[in-house]
């Protein structure tokens, strides 16, 4: 066989050779063809040299390279051996099939090359493209585009009949697609006429293409499809290619059923019933396979009502299921009084078949989708392949599909498991397994062309995992179609057909949670359901799982996808995966709050954007747009301007309005919070709504009632006001605020929204005043970013009435935006200065998890382990003993203790190590003093977990005097390798060393809290707000940190030496809302050998503010190794620091780091201390640096900025690749055009304190950035 009918089998799809042995291949030797024109007939578009060494030497080398190889494999001892050769063999058995096509594909100007006259082939580029120039601009730029060595296709697709541009890399052939044009993109097909300029070979080469040739393929093609009927009607064998295919014909009417499984049977039966005798006229033999049914169901609204209501003493235990007829069912319970719906549905009835198909049920309802489903893949498509994975291939639809090709008389076969299949035909229904036909071992599923299968459609039922379908839809024309979610009434419609009926309101609470995947409830434990959820939720990695986006066929939320792919599949191999997909329900989206926080930044806000685009605000769209509302009202800081919706409908002005709010509580029923409804707390229901009412707080002594809507018409629900009248009594409800939240692109139209219900309209009309709130996406999303995600957390209301409730604040975890990201706009603006030793890409510098302890404080209070109860007293001269008795013979015996220290004076002379609890606090509401010059730390706590050190009264502490033994005491307070822990409310002054060190560990919260009503979230306390006040001098560290997972905010530091500083090892750190008040300013070191930091943020919110010290941040180094990778340094404000950004670092074998942004401010002389400076080492340069709207200046009107061996954009940073080690370059700085004086705080120090007197104790502040409010409360407030 030559190569050239090889080629031609190409262009013929029908008589192309499947994935046949290469040894047959390999009986001919291939040689090189010939051209039908001389070498410099294409002059002067290709020049006769080129062709020439394009021809003679490298097609020539491909053919003999393709001889070799076959005649290695063909000789190969072992499969081992020719796998290695497959590389060969495709590589040179691909460059000689794409040559032989290119020569063809070309001709001289003076034979027609270049011309396309009026034919098939123009008419279907202007059809496909829009123009033949278009189409040629088209191929153009994606044959430029290939990165490399490669090839660009004008090829038709066989699946959806069109004209398409494809590239392929190296020398693959092009096998999606027939080829109709190919044009060489490798270098030795231009360079030695066009150089590097590929652009003008590809405008050349039109001018010789061969459009005749061309538009052969085209009509040979087109041809060809119009003539191909599917090759399974005929005959077997299957392909005349291959050997007869082992078939077991089971409808073969002289064999005894007897001879055959029951399975085998019920397919046997099934083709003679359906296929036989669907034209019979006999009654008395025709199946009645689809039974129309009746039901009646409780109403969905009013259900809900019901449920949520506590005016009613509802009843649902029973949900008993009674037939009154043969065609009507009823499975609401007559106890709940909850009207009844009718539903009309079909089932279909395979009952009489002697086993089930599939190992599925016989009896099951037929869905809508079913029907649609079927429509859409057998329009164009006689032959069908029905499959679906192991656990899919038993999926209703595909045995309702099944059924209905059946009574069509439709060729099919159907998958019952990976390795059995039965093929349906005019001739006889036939049974075969995967080992008798050819497979992919690596895919373990059918090598479809192989069995001559091409022509075929294969309809896969799958779980959604996107990036599968998705390749799906690019192979020959795929189509896809997404199952519609079960709703309500088809669930209680198919419940009485379960082995395990269960009550109506184990079905209910199973919808309400999990939406349509609530018929799990059928056969599985809906908790074990639940943790599956929450695995998945942990691994999907796309939001769209959760909220794919709709079309008009397609609702907002999936349970299985269909995906249609035809014919047969890409190299006749069946790709398949399986993912547990979900739907998204608000009770799963609480669950992403908790379990997958990295869904929540920048690619749900894209999907949200998306769906905004959209045709309809669907019900995707409001379910993300409520839960972004309700964390944002329930964040604490936040006001807003709201408009107010007159009667009359006539025009308003918006209003600012403090909506500000410190906590947020969810609750299942009004009865777990009537008794106990606190102020300034946002109050929303953990699954359902009340009618009208999505949220509620009680704000400045007046009620806010929020309605969240992403619709104009949204009346007013006069039903749920009244019950929470009735539940909430205390509650003064004259003149509420009633305020509807919806998109801000709907609020200038929206209007005073009518009262709907049976109540007095008039009393609320006068209690009600009606405001709207808009929200744009930016706003939903205040912290994604491109490379982060955010983190949101909140507290459950107890199950029973409670006198005491677990308060949580809504921690937002915020992310690094990309390189070039403006934030000009912002207060102060500075963008984004990415900078520091190095840089090979930007990552997402942020919290990998949770902070925080792992259950509510309140947990943590079962036992008082009262230090005055072991040893201790008020005025003691050594509470030490005390502290370590009582966490030896109390804290660790009693899980959920707390170790108190009551308000008072103590000293303290020994120091004390409390190692290894697990679920406990320690509350410092005295105040301690060192009187020992005993070298170490105070206070250590080693490998706690779920643990939180705080003062209750927010003034306990530490005094640790340290002007008395400078450098020679101890350390206050060291946490060493412990996990899901907090400080909080604390006062730490004068350390004779360091105030607080966090020797690695983690603040993250891994485990969860089960509250009493059956629901797990996380319940975590605030962070850090602790002020450290040292002397005027170094080695007096703020907060020195290393580890992983650590959250520092609301901190001020007076001393000399760092504020807030990341020592090594340290990873995932985010640091914001830090006060250096008269500091030594914050910094990253001192670093050495071993250096191992990265994904570090310094606040990404405009808060790190320095006044006075010795630089706003410094990275310092002096030899050594590791690295310093992936941190950002954005939004400061520094004041008469002697510095600004001062990285100075000499060490070898270093890689790459981010840098600052956003940065404000001036040092006190910029000449003698630049307000930037980058020293980096001459062995390792740093690179990769960005500054931009740096607005630093300096209190003397002069200024130089310094880089050494520092490269990037801006200032003095030198750009370029080499990253070459240069001498210091100073170059004198002019006022920024941004710069403005630095604001100040009421708080600031004129200078530092003495270093030889006592530092007074002070109080700790409410702000730590000027303007801004601590990110959480003091406790001694709450």
């Amino acid at each position: 066989m030559s190569m050239l009918n090889i080629v031609r089998s190409v262009v013929r799809p029908a008589r192309r050779i499947p994935a046949a042995s290469l040894s047959i291949v390999a009986r001919s030797v291939h040689t090189l063809p010939e051209l039908d024109y001389a070498y410099d007939a294409l002059e002067p578009h290709i020049s006769g040299d080129i062709m020439r060494l394009h021809h003679s030497k490298h097609h020539q080398a491909y053919v003999n390279g393709l001889n070799a190889a076959e005649q290695s494999y063909s000789q190969a001892p072992n499969p081992k051996e020719r796998i290695r050769l497959q590389p060969a063999l495709k590589f040179n058995g691909g460059g000689h099939i794409n040559h032989s096509l290119f020569w063809k594909n070309l001709a001289p100007t003076s034979q027609g090359g270049g011309e396309l006259s009026a034919g098939p082939l123009k008419d279907a580029l202007v059809a496909d493209f829009g123009s033949v120039d278009a189409f040629k601009k088209k191929l153009n730029a994606t044959t430029a585009a290939i990165q490399g060595s490669g090839w660009g296709w004008l090829g038709y697709n066989e699946a959806t009949k069109k004209l398409e541009v494809v590239t392929t890399a190296n020398q693959d052939p092009l096998l999606s697609h027939v080829p109709i044009i190919g044009i060489d993109i490798w270098e030795h097909a231009f360079y030695l006429q066009y150089q590097n300029v590929k652009a003008d070979y590809l405008t050349a080469i039109w001018n010789v293409i061969n459009f005749k040739e061309a538009e052969r393929r085209y009509t040979e093609v087109n041809n060809f499809a119009s003539e191909r009927q599917s090759l399974l009607c005929s005959s077997v064998p299957l392909h005349p290619h291959l050997p007869i295919m082992p078939l077991i014909c089971i409808s073969d009417p002289t064999v005894a059923d007897t001879e055959f499984t029951e399975v085998d049977q019920s397919f046997r039966i099934l083709y003679r019933e359906l296929w036989e005798r669907r034209q019979s006229d006999e009654i008395s033999v025709r199946r009645n396979i689809f039974v129309q049914k009746h039901i009646l169901f409780p109403d969905y609204e009013d259900l809900q009502d019901t449920m949520e209501s506590n005016d009613m003493d509802v009843d649902m235990s029973s949900g008993a299921s009674v037939e009154p007829d043969d065609n009507e069912v009823a499975i609401s319970d007559p106890v709940c009084n909850v009207p009844d719906l009718a539903f009309d549905y079909t089932l279909l009835d395979l009952s009489w078949l002697p086993a089930s198909i599939a190992s599925s049920r016989n009896v099951f309802l037929v869905r809508p989708e079913y029907t649609e489903a079927m429509a859409a893949f057998e329009q164009d498509q006689k032959s069908v392949v029905l499959l679906g994975h192991p656990s899919v291939g038993k999926t209703l639809f595909l045995k309702f599909a099944l059924v209905e090709r059946l009574l069509k008389r439709s060729p099919t076969i159907y998958m019952t498991t990976s390795n059995k299949f039965y093929l349906f035909r005019e001739s006889g229904a036939y049974q075969f397994t995967r080992a008798e036909m050819g497979h992919n071992e690596a895919q373990k599923s059918p090598d479809w062309s192989r069995m001559g299968f091409r022509g075929w459609k294969v309809v896969l039922a799958s779980t959604p995992q996107p990036s599968r379908y998705k390749e799906w839809a690019k192979q020959i024309g795929a189509d896809k179609y997404m199952m519609k979610p079960w709703s309500w009434p088809e669930i209680c419609a198919a419940a009485p057909l379960q082995t395990c009926i269960r009550p109506v309101n184990q079905l209910w609470d199973a919808y309400n949670r999990f939406g349509s995947s609530a018929r799990i409830v059928y056969d599985a434990d809906p908790v074990a359901h639940e943790e599956v959820i929450r695995r998945a939720l942990k691994q999907c990695q796309d939001p769209d799982l959760l909220f794919p986006l709709s079309d008009y066929e397609w609702d907002n939320s999936i349970s299985k996808v269909l995906v249609v792919v035809g014919p047969a599949t890409l190299y006749g191999q069946m790709n398949r995966n399986i993912l547990a997909g979900r739907i998204a329900t608000r009770y799963i989206m609480n669950m992403v709050h908790k379990e997958a926080p990295h869904l929540l930044g920048f690619s749900m806000l894209e999907t949200y954007r998306d769906l905004l685009r959209g045709h309809s605000r669907d019900v995707t769209t409001g379910l993300i747009f409520e839960e972004r509302v309700h964390r944002l009202l329930g964040t604490p800081s936040y006001g807003y301007r709201i408009r107010h919706l007159p009667s009359d409908d006539g025009p308003s002005s918006p209003i600012s309005y403090d909506l500000s709010t410190h906590d947020t509580v969810i609750f299942e029923n009004l009865a777990q919070i009537s008794d106990n409804l606190q102020a300034y707390t946002y109050y929303r229901p953990l699954q359902m709504n009340f009618p009208g009412i999505d949220s509620f707080a009680l704000i400045n002594g007046r009620l806010v009632l929020f309605q969240i809507s992403t619709t104009r018409d949204h009346p007013v629900k006069l039903r749920g006001f009244n019950r929470l009248v009735g539940s909430l009594p205390a509650v003064q409800w004259d003149r509420c605020l009633l305020i509807f939240v919806v998109p801000a692109d709907m609020e200038p139209e929206f209007r005073r929204q009518p009262f709907a219900g049976l109540s007095p309209r008039s009393t609320w009309m006068e209690r009600l005043d009606q405001y709207v709130l808009g929200f744009t996406p930016a706003e939903l999303f205040p912290t994604a970013g491109k490379y982060g995600f955010e983190k949101l957390s909140y507290t459950v209301a107890p199950s029973t009435h409670a006198s005491h409730f677990i308060y949580n604040h809504v921690y937002s975890q915020s992310c690094i935006p990309p390189v070039g990201t403006d934030f000009s706009s912002l207060a102060m603006g500075f963008s984004s200065l990415l900078a520091c030793l190095s840089l090979l890409s930007v990552a997402a510098a942020q919290l990998t998890g949770s902070v925080g302890p792992t259950s509510a404080l309140s947990s943590k209070q079962s036992t008082i382990c009262n230090v005055l109860d072991y040893g201790g007293s008020i005025g003691s001269s050594d509470i030490g003993p005390a502290i370590s008795s009582a966490f030896t013979n109390c804290v660790l015996t009693h899980s959920g203790s707390t170790l108190y220290v009551p308000a008072g004076n103590y000293n303290m002379q020994t120091w004390v190590t409390l190692n290894g609890a697990t679920k406990w606090a320690f509350r410092l509401d005295g105040f301690i003093s060192r009187t020992s010059t005993t070298t170490g730390n105070m206070i250590v706590v080693e490998n706690a977990n779920d643990f939180e050190f705080y003062s209750a009264n927010s003034a306990g502490g530490i005094q640790g005097y340290g002007y008395q033994c400078r450098n020679a005491g101890p350390r206050l307070v060291r946490i060493v390798t412990s996990t899901n822990f907090s400080m909080h409310d604390l006062v730490l002054v004068d350390s004779p060393e360091f105030h607080i060190v966090v020797q690695e560990g983690r603040m993250e919260s891994s485990t969860i809290l089960p509250s009493g009503v059956g629901f797990q979230l996380h319940a975590f306390k605030r962070a850090l707000i602790i002020p450290n006040t040292g002397a005027n001098l170094g080695g007096s560290d703020g907060i020195d940190i290393s580890g992983n997972n650590h959250w520092v905010h609301d901190v001020e530091v007076t001393n000399r030496d760092e504020c807030v500083t990341v020592k090594s090892p340290a990873s995932n750190f985010l640091i914001e809302r830090i006060w250096c008040n008269q500091s030594g300013g914050s910094a990253i070191g001192s670093l050495s050998d071993g250096t191992a930091v990265e994904n570090i943020v310094y606040r990404p919110k405009r808060n790190v503010y320095t006044n006075g010290g010795n630089q706003a941040f410094m990275i310092k180094s002096n030899l050594g190794s590791g690295y310093v990778k992936n941190v950002l340094f954005q939004n400061f404000i520094s004041r008469g620091t002697a510095y600004g950004l001062d990285i100075n670092q000499y060490w070898a074998s270093q890689t790459p780091g981010t840098g600052p942004g956003n940065w404000d401010g001036n040092v006190v002389d910029g000449v003698a201390r630049p307000p930037v400076q980058m020293i980096c080492a001459d062995g390792a340069p740093c690179y990769d640096i960005t500054l931009s709207n740096v607005n630093m200046w300096s209190q003397t009107n002069e200024a130089v900025v310094k880089c050494e061996s520092a490269y990037g954009s801006g200032l003095c940073l030198e750009a370029g690749s080499s990253y070459t080690s240069y001498a210091i370059v100073t170059q004198s700085a002019t006022q920024p055009s941004g710069y403005t004086t630095p604001t100040t705080m009421a708080g600031d120090l004129a200078s530092g304190f003495a270093t030889n007197a006592a530092i007074p104790t002070p109080t700790i502040p409410t702000s730590f950035y000027p303007g801004l409010a601590q990110i959480s409360p003091l406790a001694k407030n709450l």
